[in-house]
């Protein structure tokens, strides 16, 4: 599985009844995001679950119920994030970064490493570490799930210089997995020459115009792109 989320697997999760306890709200792409997690773990019982970058996790307070659950994060208040520990119940806390092969996190233990909107923050250079130790941290056959925020442009834009730093992204998070010995659950279907189309799913306008407040050197990739999500699931390799 690679690609991005469209309108008709997000509408069809909202009718199944997909849902967090704490759910995103419903104009933001993390509301995508966390229906699309919850319809790959909502079902599981007796599974180790590790999500990484979590902060307040919204995921986890409907999985450890019937789940181990561990949520790791350094809480340092990046990208808006919480800037103390937040202790949530039933879920086991660990400050620290995957790619810090922080000891506290035990090797080939996790049925389930998941991250949402937490990659595409991670600088580049430091990937080829943090895929190391998810696959570190899985069991054999255990299973790494990430919602990634992409911005794609429209076809007509996607040579446009604003863009190839975005659209570099879906091959290099390729290439980091397969350096770190993961294997992709299903065929890649999204490619370096992705653009936007109409059945994505995607974030609002209102809300990328909020952000423009946050990150105002991205307003003209805002007006000209959407904010997306790829979802990808990838194996270790079953000893």
């Amino acid at each position: 599985m690679y690609d991005i989320i469209s309108k008709t697997e997000y509408w069809q999760w909202l009718d199944d009844k997909v849902n967090s306890v704490e759910p995103a709200p419903t104009e933001l792409l993390k509301h995508i995001q966390d229906t699309f997690m919850l319809s790959v773990l909502q079902n599981l019982k007796g599974a180790k679950i590790l999500e990484f970058g979590g902060g307040h996790s919204r995921i986890l307070t409907s999985l450890s119920a019937n789940n181990e659950c561990w949520n790791v994060d350094k809480f340092e208040g990046a990208d808006a994030g919480p800037k103390r520990i937040v202790r949530q119940r039933n879920v086991q806390t660990v400050k620290a970064f995957l790619g810090d092969f922080n000891d506290k996190i035990p090797s080939d233990y996790f049925d389930y490493v998941v991250s949402i909107s937490v990659v595409e923050h991670i600088p580049h250079g430091d990937l080829e570490r943090v895929f190391a130790d998810c696959a570190r941290v899985l069991k054999p056959g255990g299973n790494l799930v990430q919602a990634i925020d992409l911005y794609l442009p429209d076809a007509v834009d996607k040579h446009d210089a604003a863009f190839q730093f975005n659209r570099a992204k879906p091959p290099l998070y390729l290439k980091v997995a397969q350096s770190a010995g993961l294997a992709l659950k299903e065929p890649a279907q999204v490619d370096g020459d992705a653009c936007f189309r109409g059945f994505h799913a995607s974030n609002s306008d209102a809300t990328l115009y909020q952000w423009n407040g946050v990150a105002p050197k991205l307003r003209p990739v805002r007006e000209r792109g959407q904010s997306v999500s790829l979802k990808a699931w990838w194996t270790k390799p079953a000893a």
